[in-house]
């Protein structure tokens, strides 16, 4: 494999799984934090937290990641309504610089999230 501009000697996967690897790495990160959380708080640092947790960890990830591919449509379209795209120069109007224009001209919907 040839290597890319960062110096990375693996491939990147295309753009269109981003929508099922962000909720995947999300459910991964916060079922361990909350499930940590939750353990601590039961039984306590020490021996019987290294005891319980994984398992834990475990159940709160499979409960996590469905509800994730569930409520991401939904929490885009909710912060879509409530915060401003990005925009590139010249891509949004600047009388208008609550709410962005699609380089058509139009305002940006956002159901396109």
């Amino acid at each position: 494999m040839h290597r890319h501009r960062h110096g990375s000697s693996w491939r990147k996967l295309p753009p269109r799984y981003a929508r099922l690897l962000m909720p995947l790495v999300l459910s991964v990160f916060m079922s361990a934090l909350v499930s940590a959380v939750a353990t601590v708080a039961s039984v306590g640092p020490g021996a019987a937290f290294a005891a319980h947790w994984p398992g834990a960890w475990g159940m709160s990830w499979v409960a996590a990641f469905p509800a994730l591919l569930l409520a991401m449509p939904l929490a885009r379209r909710l912060v879509a309504l409530v915060a401003a795209e990005q925009c590139r120069p010249g891509e949004c109007d600047p009388a208008a610089w609550w709410w962005p224009r699609s380089p058509g001209g139009r305002p940006a919907h956002p159901a396109r999230y």
